[in-house]
């Protein structure tokens, strides 16, 4: 792996280079440097500060994968990386083993509905039947009593229904929501209270005494019991009535069957699976809203084997704004689900956003002999992939095959062993990796046969190693035995795929020992043969000129493709390349045969990539232009000056590296009048720019600038002549020569805050007020923010409608007066979030006239004014009042995601 991660080739460096916002599949297969190109990913995000290293979190499918991570990251400059294991991903310890349709069924993606209905069983309703009392009058209701002291308060059944179906069907987790029960429970008694004894209500720990009183607990007890998630799983299991109720249309009765397993004397004893340590974590987040430690970014090698509900996991942990890159090949998966291709798992780790596959198709590490002896199973297993084709070929006898009687196996093992050992370039020992079937007894005799050889001597058998097919996924030795392949090929339904894996682990030589025939999807060569066209797909992906980006075609849609794009073909102009067509999350997805107009977005490795959405293509706006044209002049500012000293210098040269990064990501509205301002540069001229922007601030900032370096490094990036350009162009459009705001820029900031601003803020939405308001009025604004912001609910509610907001492709902002803002294509939006029981008209009406008077600081009104709810309105008039009223839009959380007349306007549409 080592001598793969010096040698990156041109393929592999795009995927490493891209942009750090993306949820990236990079399917691979064997040989072609998937593992390479994340370890690059995670030093190229750390050197660009995109991450800390602390942030980034590698997983591995072994604890060899790990040691090479500890080995290489450090020689690229990389340290302080998180590493694990997937196995120890997950805390608890894993005791016992599932059967093979038990683990289908637990890590299916169905299971997240059967738990969610196992914690939802425990909600009772009907239980507080058995906790009333008869009514005390002709036409009273039966009742909750309950005894404050010497004073007997009395609430109506119907009342304390309405409060738990109120907090049962708000937000949160199980355990949250029921706490929320009883906190209404008890405002509704200090509410009778007050009416039977004031001064009584008013004590200042009546609310304590009520919150502990026993026929409170009770009652919560019976009518919302919360066990924890180990015994919420236990009883599921053992419980086939209850599993019958939580399954009910979503699991048959054989996979009902499969999860049941009787209860060990303690929770300690039961025999916990790695895949139940999977559902517990998943039972936590659901009863309490326990979550995992997140991080910015998460490389997941193997990622094949994933599985659904692993894969939910690992979403959560990746934190918002957070990135991952996915390695794996199809072709490799021999986990509990075998999925024929990546759209399950993506849209899972996307948590159902964004994301994108990239290909891989060129085999480094194995010779050319093994991939075209390998070729037929490869097509046999997974007909739709393109087939990797290897540059490096090992000689005539990097292939053997040979036949033996099974008397002679393990003596003719060994004998290929010590063959094997001879071939050291006669200062380094090579490795040997025998392969042999799982369960099976050849793995310890060929480990003592070959440990008592004389032949093979004590240093020699340190670089033997003897492992189960199931053991070699992800490993690489110069020689690779592989013993009995019919066998490997004959355990189930992954029997093939590992025989594939294990006849491809090999950097030098292959042989095959077997005394029963050769597997006939091994030898099969009319089906490779007939696979030529998809290895004529692979070579001719690329052809035909490369369209510019933002250049407008016309499509028709042909059909779905990997990744969740769509495949179509051009009607005008005729691009002669392959195309896809993305489809912005939330957005209605085109039907086969639709026209639709779009432009190109990206021209990747084998494809272009086409959008509709007109996000990206603004000009570049009068306010952004005098900033762009501080940047673009800055490097030729300093290159000039003895020391460095230059106005604004680490501010321009952030706002330099911006423009790069915009174009990089694509994520900002102007980002293709910026690419076309800088000549339509490639995207590794992009990263020069960018990166020499980021060194000489780091140089300014520790004193180490110096300015005849500066500009030999200028001239050797290629970057003086489109700079200076670019600089032309803004002064003749916008006719500016200096950068008026400058001296107005905010004092230099660290990289990262920088960076973490630029991704906040996509524009100033809220700009400086008009009439210079009176001081004490914004303080008095900002107070009454800063106040309610102090709320955990209000908190909760403002970050949730930022987070819908970039699902809708928006980019939201906030500021010390305004909750939320953001621009749509609508306009200016504000937002203004209340926090919890704040609901009622006169909290809506308070929360209204805030809005206005924020609107009121604007130089320019908004265009549209949104109170935001943790729930419904206590009164069903009273949304459509407020706005009638005050011109006021109400939206508010709901079970599914938002409820209210003016959703669908609040979120751009």
């Amino acid at each position: 792996m080592r001598d793969i991660v010096e040698t990156i080739r041109r393929d592999q460096l795009e995927l490493v280079t891209g942009a750090p916002a993306d949820i990236m599949v990079v399917q691979g297969g064997p040989g072609t440097g998937k593992s390479a190109v994340g370890l690059h990913r995670v030093t190229w995000l750390v050197d660009n500060e995109h991450f800390r290293a602390q942030d980034i979190l590698v997983i591995g499918p072994h604890q060899r994968f790990l040691d090479y991570v500890g080995q290489v990251l450090p020689t690229l400059g990389t340290r302080d990386v998180n590493a694990v294991r997937l196995a120890r991903l997950w805390e608890g310890e894993t005791t016992g083993t599932d059967t093979p349709k038990a683990r289908r069924v637990k890590s299916d993606g169905r299971m997240a509905d059967v738990l969610r209905r196992r914690v939802e069983s425990d909600y009772r309703p009907a239980a507080l039947d058995a906790l009333t009392v008869a009514p005390s009058f002709e036409g009273d209701e039966p009742a909750i009593v309950v005894t404050a002291g010497s004073t007997t308060l009395r609430v109506p059944k119907s009342e304390v229904l309405a409060l738990l179906d109120r907090a049962h069907s708000g937000e949160g987790p199980f355990r949250e929501r029921r706490e929320r029960f009883r906190g209404l429970l008890v405002d509704r008694l200090l509410q009778e209270l007050a009416g039977i004894a004031p001064r009584r209500g008013q004590t200042g720990t009546i609310r304590r005494d009520l919150e502990r009183n026993r026929r409170v607990e009770r009652l919560v007890d019976r009518v919302w019991p919360s066990p924890g998630a180990r015994e919420a799983l236990r009883s599921l299991y053992d419980t086939p009535d209850l599993l019958r109720e939580c399954a009910d249309g979503i699991l048959d009765e054989d996979e009902r069957t499969a999860l049941l397993r009787p209860r060990a004397a303690t929770a300690d004893a039961d025999p916990w699976t790695l895949d139940d340590q999977v559902c517990l974590e998943e039972l936590r987040v659901l009863i309490s809203g326990d979550t995992p430690p997140r991080y910015g970014h998460i490389v997941i090698d193997e990622a094949q084997d994933l599985t659904p509900m692993q894969a939910r996991s690992l979403r959560r942990r990746c934190g918002a704004g957070g990135s991952m890159t996915v390695l794996g090949d199809l072709a490799q998966a021999t986990g509990a689900h075998l999925p024929a291709d990546w759209d399950l798992l993506g849209a899972l780790l996307s948590d159902h956003g964004d994301w994108r596959v990239a290909e891989l198709t060129t085999s480094y590490r194995v010779p050319a002999e093994i991939m075209d002896f390998v070729a037929p199973l490869a097509r046999a297993i997974a007909p739709d992939l393109p087939f990797p084709q290897a540059v490096r070929e090992a000689g005539a006898d990097a292939v053997r095959t040979v036949a033996t009687e099974p008397w002679k196996l393990l003596d003719d093992t060994v004998a290929h062993v010590a063959r094997l050992m001879d071939t050291s370039d006669g200062s380094t020992a090579r490795s040997v990796a025998v392969v042999v079937p799982d369960d099976s007894d050849w793995l310890d005799a060929i480990s003592r046969r070959i440990a008592e050889d004389d032949d093979i001597g004590a240093r020699s058998r340190e670089t033997v190693s003897v492992l189960a097919a199931a053991q070699v996924k992800g490993m690489e030795y110069d020689h690779v035995l592989v013993v009995e392949p019919a066998t490997i090929a004959d355990r189930g339904p992954a029997g093939l795929r590992q025989l594939y894996v294990a006849l491809t682990r090999s950097t030098q030589s292959l042989t095959v020992l077997h005394t029963a025939p050769l597997p006939t999807r091994l030898t099969d060569t009319d089906a490779d043969a007939d696979a030529g066209s998809g290895e004529a797909r692979t070579e001719d992906a690329g052809a035909g000129k490369l369209p510019p980006i933002g250049t407008d075609v016309r499509v028709e849609v042909v059909g779905r493709a990997p990744g969740g794009r769509y495949k179509v073909r051009p009607l005008s102009p005729v691009l002669d390349r392959p195309l896809v067509l993305t489809v912005r999350h939330g957005s209605v997805p085109p039907r086969r045969n639709e026209k639709v107009d779009c432009w190109v977005f990206a021209n990747e490795t084998t494809q272009t990539v086409l959008t509709a959405d007109q996000r990206g293509r603004s000009p570049v706006s009068e306010r952004m232009a005098g900033r762009y044209l501080a940047a673009l002049d800055v490097l030729g500012e300093l290159a000039g000056s003895d020391d460095g000293d230059v106005p604004d210098a680490r501010v321009r040269l952030s706002e330099l590296q911006g423009m790069a990064n915009r174009i990089l990501r694509r994520d900002q509205a102007d980002w293709v009048s910026v690419l076309h301002l800088f000549g339509d540069p490639d995207r590794e001229r992009l990263g020069v720019l960018r990166d020499l922007a980021a060194t000489t601030s780091r140089a300014l900032k520790e004193r180490t600038f110096d300015a005849g370096r500066l500009a030999e490094a200028v001239t050797a990036s290629g970057w003086t002549e489109p700079l200076a350009r670019a600089r032309r162009e803004l002064q003749e459009r916008f006719g500016k020569e200096e950068q008026e705001p400058a001296a107005q820029e905010p004092a230099p900031q660290e990289p990262e805050e920088q960076e973490a601003e630029r991704q906040m803020t996509a524009v100033d939405t809220v700009a400086e007020p008009a009439s210079a308001p009176q001081d004490a009025f914004l303080r008095a604004l900002e107070e009454s923010a800063r106040a309610d912001r102090a709320c955990k609910k209000h908190e909760a509610v403002r970050h949730a409608l930022k987070a819908s907001l970039l699902w809708a492709d928006l980019q939201p902002a906030d500021s010390a007066i305004v909750d939320v803002s953001c621009v749509t294509r609508h306009g200016l939006f504000l937002y203004e979030a209340l926090g919890a029981g704040h609901c009622a008209y006169a909290d809506l009406r308070a929360g209204a006239t805030r809005l206005l008077e924020v609107n009121h600081t604007l130089p320019t009104p908004a265009d549209g004014l949104y109170l935001v709810l943790p729930e419904p309105p206590a009164e069903d008039w009273s949304a459509g009042t407020i706005r009638d009223v005050f011109r006021v839009h109400v939206i508010w959380r709901s079970p599914t995601g938002w409820g209210g007349e003016d959703t669908d306007t609040a979120f751009g549409s």
